[in-house]
C-alpha cells in the first residue's frame, strides 16, 4: 500500500522594497518579485508595481503569490526584477531564504539583496493550496515556470 504524501505550498505576499539598484534607462522601474523553490525550480511572481522605482510597494492583491513545493525543496530564491516593455526583464537583486525558516503562521521577512537594498515579504507554508483570486498574483510551476 502506497503512503500518501501531502503537498506543501508556499503562500507569500510581496510587501515592499527599499534602496533597489536602478535598472531603468528612461523611466522609473516597474519592479516585481519572483520566488523560485530550489532545487525544483517551481516559481511564482507577483504583479509589477508600475512606476514603483527604487522603493516599490506591492502588498494586498498586487503582491500575492503562491507555489507548490516539491519534497526536496529546501530554499526559496527571492528575486526582484524590473519589467521592461521592449526588452527582457532585468534582475534587480536576489537572495535566498531557507524553507525551514518559514512556518504555518504568516511571518514577515526583511531580506537584503545581493546588489544592495532589501525586499520585504510575508510568507507561510500551507498543507493545501489556498484560493487565489483570478485578479491576484501569478502562480507558475513545472515547465510553465521556465517559459
Amino acid at each position: 500500500m502506497a503512503a500518501h504524501l501531502s503537498q506543501s505550498y508556499l503562500v507569500a505576499e510581496a510587501l515592499s522594497a527599499t534602496g533597489l539598484k536602478n535598472r531603468a534607462v528612461l523611466f522609473a522601474m516597474d519592479p516585481y518579485v519572483k520566488l523560485t523553490a530550489l532545487p525544483s525550480k517551481r516559481s511564482a511572481r507577483c504583479r509589477k508595481h508600475a512606476g514603483g522605482g527604487r522603493n516599490p510597494r506591492w502588498g494586498g492583491e498586487r503582491g500575492r503569490l503562491q507555489l507548490a513545493l516539491a519534497a526536496a525543496d529546501d530554499r526559496i530564491l527571492v528575486e526582484v526584477w524590473n519589467q521592461n516593455v521592449m526588452t527582457p526583464s532585468d534582475r534587480v537583486g536576489r537572495c535566498e531564504l531557507s524553507v525551514a525558516a518559514i512556518t504555518a503562521d504568516p511571518q514577515p521577512f526583511q531580506l537584503p539583496l545581493d546588489t544592495g537594498g532589501e525586499v520585504a515579504i510575508r510568507a507561510r507554508v500551507a498543507d493545501s493550496a489556498p484560493a487565489v483570486p483570478r485578479s491576484g498574483g501569478h502562480t507558475l510551476g513545472g515547465a510553465a515556470a521556465n517559459a
